[in-house]
């Protein structure tokens, strides 16, 4: 039995549905929840819950190309509800209140008939509420966050199916349904394509949600990873008249005014820095909150990273973006012990003058 049946069994059988993904958004994972919210939510007919825990507000103009408002969102994870059991052989109960002094919540149980023995009361957490979890674009479960901390046992017990949709190659395969490929630059085509597959309901903005994710994980087409399967998917959203350019303008958007002005001065103070046989994107300002799509949008011919230097009260921020260099680890951690590598971005620090700073991000190359 292919994939594509067993998922759409799965499905079916279904009474509640949760779509999950990892704690960090991106364009990938959020376009490729909206997309299985849609699919699900309209071909099935299925009550679908989306939980997107930190939904950062320059990703909030996804929601315009699905049904959902940013009030359909679960913010936080399901409830931690604990109950208590009370046999009916033990009585009829009237009513149940709590009142609360300074260390306890004292609960209060009128009994309209019978008795409570605390031999036979049952105190338990509440089981979790859903019995097919759908996870997007995540390695492995306890990147899911507080749903999984809270909500272990349940969800590795078989009463749980998980549908675990991924492009990575070390995902950990932790699905009863496992349909990962690195064939692929982006989780959403995976999704595009075995739904649409399943189910005839597709528009433009399903369209759109797909090239929105394909054009921020190849850094605009621009990455030399891109495989065949992307290519044969821009072709089929060409053929549906949908505007990269205008898509790439969305992608690289600030969020406010704020954003805009620190971009601008980022982009007024680049320049080229010849090192070796190499050439990198430097630029240096005082101040500014540096975003992931900076350093993917300041890009030029043959530039093989972007470098954004910050003046923070304490010291100097490095970001730096490769784009077709591999950076020696090592070597960063030399510079900085404490250094973060996320979304393909490094980040440091540097207490030393500007100069020995340029000196010590020069020699990383």
């Amino acid at each position: 039995m292919d994939k594509g049946k067993i998922l759409k069994d799965s499905i079916e059988k279904s009474s509640k549905i949760l779509i999950a993904s990892h704690t960090r958004p991106t364009v990938d994972s959020i376009s490729s929840m909206l997309l299985a919210w849609h699919f699900l939510s309209v071909g099935f007919k299925k009550k679908i819950d989306i939980y997107i825990p930190k939904l950062p507000d320059r990703l909030e103009y996804l929601l315009k190309y699905s049904m959902l408002t940013i009030d359909n969102i679960q913010k936080s994870s399901p409830q931690n509800i604990y109950q208590f059991k009370i046999p009916k052989d033990n009585g009829k109960i009237k009513f149940i209140k709590y009142t609360d002094d300074k260390d306890n919540y004292i609960f209060h149980i009128n009994m309209e008939s019978g008795f409570i023995d605390n031999k036979t009361l049952d105190l338990s957490k509440e089981t979790f509420p859903y019995d097919l979890l759908f996870t997007i674009d995540t390695i492995d479960l306890k990147y899911l966050g507080e749903i999984y901390k809270t909500y272990k046992s349940d969800i590795l017990s078989s009463n749980i199916n998980i549908i675990n949709i991924d492009t990575h190659s070390n995902n950990q395969n932790y699905g009863d349904i496992n349909i990962t490929s690195i064939n692929f630059n982006s989780t959403a085509q995976i999704i595009f394509r075995i739904f649409s597959e399943l189910v005839s309901l597709v528009s433009q903005k399903e369209y759109h949600l797909l090239l929105l994710a394909i054009l921020a994980n190849t850094m605009s087409l621009h990455s030399n990873n891109i495989t065949q399967e992307t290519f044969n998917d821009i072709q089929s959203i060409l053929s549906e008249n949908i505007n990269i350019e205008n898509a790439n303008m969305e992608l690289s958007a600030p969020s406010n005014i704020n954003d805009l002005k620190t971009k601008s001065t980022i982009l007024n103070n680049a320049k080229i820095v010849q090192i070796k046989k190499f050439s990198f994107i430097l630029s240096t300002i005082d101040t500014g909150n540096i975003k992931d799509s900076y350093l993917n949008d300041i890009y030029v011919n043959e530039a093989i990273a972007t470098c954004i230097i910050v003046n923070s009260k304490d010291g100097y921020k490095v970001y730096i973006k490769p784009f077709t260099y591999t950076l020696q680890e090592n070597k960063i951690q030399k510079l900085d012990s404490q250094y973060k590598y996320e979304n393909g971005v490094y980040m440091f620090k540097s207490n030393n003058k500007l100069e020995t700073t340029i000196d010590n991000i020069n020699s990383l190359f």
